[in-house]
This record gives structure tokens, C-alpha cells and sequence, in this order.
């Protein structure tokens, strides 16, 4: 039986648009943005800095997993989230995505056969590995000698394991990468410029 859990990637550096994740769109932080749209699909964790826990404390109300790989990119977040969240199937989400939701989330989980390690999110055949559900055990199995190798990409994580495809649609992979991909969708912007 499949235990689901969510983890949302809130650890980046986000040079190109820094403090992002606290920059309110429409009056609501990004990342709490997230959070509430995923929210009813399941328990939450969210790997990321220290300072989240100050930042957004009140309104998180989940767990921040501090990641033991800082700077390493998603792959060394995700690896040291998911040795820390038990669950037999986690679904990452990156914290700028704030059109996903827990519908697309439950899509990706029901697409999964007997034999996939992973569902990933795909648009005109390209994956979004940043919205996927991974085998946790798998994901263990495959990507710690990956990451030991020097490997970052969670790209490269994907092409060792069986993945399902999942077509979603452009409009909930939008990713707020720099000030212009917010005011591309979102009509007040409050924070860092």
C-alpha cells in the first residue's frame, strides 16, 4: 500500500529573483501560495534554510527539513529529504510553481503502474522533473551513488529509473524564476525587486 507524503523544494538561492519565496503575489507568498494549493494531497515537508522557519513560521504549519547538502542543488535536497520523510511515495514540487496543485498531484499518483519509480510532469515531450512522485526507495537506491559520482541533475536521477510520462498543461508548470515570470501572472508583487 503506497503511504503518499509531498515535499516542496524551498531551498534555492534564487539569484535571479532573491527572496522569492516570501514575495507576495496577489497578497500571498509564494511559497504559502504553494503550500495551500498542495495541501490536500498529502502531509507536507518542505526541505530548505534555516531562516524558513522564521520567515513563514505561523503560516507553514509544516514540516522544514534542513538539507544536508547545501548548495548541491535539488538532487542533494531531495536525497536528504527523502531519508528523512517516511513515506513509501513522495511527491516533489518546486517552490516557484504556484499553479500546481493537489489535483495535479493526485493526477500524477493515479498515472503510476505496479512497475514505475517515478511519475514525472511532461509538456510537449520535455520532463518537468521538479513535479514528479518518486519511489522513495528507489530514489534512495539509484541517486546516493549518482550524487557521490558528482551528479546534480535530477534530470540525469530520471533517466535511471522506469518513469511514467504524464502530460499537464504549460499553465501549472509556470515557474517564478525572475520578477518578469510574476508580473507575467500575477497582478500585485510585494517584496524584494
Amino acid at each position: 500500500m503506497r503511504r503518499l507524503a509531498t515535499l516542496i523544494l524551498a531551498g534555492g538561492q534564487a539569484k535571479r529573483f532573491p527572496g522569492k519565496l516570501s514575495v507576495r503575489l496577489d497578497g500571498i507568498p509564494l511559497l504559502l501560495r504553494v503550500i495551500r494549493n498542495t495541501q490536500d494531497f498529502a502531509p507536507i515537508s518542505i526541505a530548505g534554510h534555516p531562516e524558513l522557519s522564521v520567515t513563514l513560521d505561523a503560516a507553514l504549519e509544516c514540516r522544514v527539513l534542513i538539507d544536508e547538502h547545501p548548495g548541491s542543488g535539488p538532487l542533494g535536497a531531495i536525497l536528504s529529504a527523502f531519508r528523512q520523510i517516511e513515506a513509501t511515495h513522495i511527491a516533489v514540487v518546486a517552490g516557484d510553481m504556484p499553479f500546481v496543485t493537489a489535483t495535479i498531484l493526485h493526477t500524477l499518483a493515479t498515472a503510476l503502474d505496479g512497475e514505475d519509480e517515478a511519475s514525472v510532469a511532461t509538456h510537449d515531450h520535455t520532463r518537468e522533473p521538479l513535479l514528479a512522485i518518486y519511489d522513495r526507495q528507489a530514489t534512495l537506491h539509484a541517486g546516493e551513488p549518482l550524487f557521490a559520482t558528482g551528479e546534480r541533475s535530477v534530470g540525469a536521477l530520471l533517466d535511471t529509473l522506469r518513469v511514467r510520462e504524464v502530460d499537464i498543461s504549460s499553465e501549472n508548470l509556470a515557474n517564478i524564476n525572475r520578477r518578469e515570470d510574476a508580473l507575467l501572472h500575477f497582478t500585485a508583487i510585494e517584496g524584494p525587486s
